[in-house]
């Protein structure tokens, strides 16, 4: 009898796991989505609102987003460098280091892995770091 009324229950379980299974699938899941839609591409920011209602944090992140856009829409720099980069993995890496009339500008390090890069670029406002970028390739 205990078997029996076990039997059941597991029925009933195995059967509604299998229509939970098929609603899941038919809906979108965050697991599921295709590279292509939840990818963004890195430009201007995507939300133009500010979320942390601080306009003195505005102010401050103002200069460092002119300053990344004026380094990224040079064309022509006075002087291009790279120097490979030991020590910072098994695999090395390089750096580029980017100069106009005003001095460097901007520094590009990517870093070699097995299983692959590192690469952080370095944006300099008068003559200081305002802002890094990394990502891993």
């Amino acid at each position: 009898m205990k078997n029996r009324f076990l039997h059941g229950v597991f029925t009933i379980l195995i059967s509604l796991s299998f229509v939970y299974a098929q609603k899941s699938r038919d809906q979108t899941s965050v697991f599921f989505n295709t590279k292509a839609q939840d990818t963004v591409k890195i430009g201007e920011t995507l939300i133009d609102k500010d979320i942390t209602g601080s306009k003195s944090l505005k102010n401050r992140i103002k200069p460092i987003q002119a300053n990344f856009k004026r380094i990224n829409s040079v064309t022509k720099w006075t002087a291009v460098k790279k120097k490979d980069i030991e020590g910072e993995s098994a695999e090395g890496g390089e750096a580029t280091f980017y100069y106009t009339d005003k001095g460097l500008q901007k520094v590009i390090a990517k870093n070699y892995g097995e299983i692959g890069q590192k690469l952080t670029e370095y944006y300099l406002l008068n003559g200081e770091i305002s802002f890094v970028f990394k990502k891993r390739v």
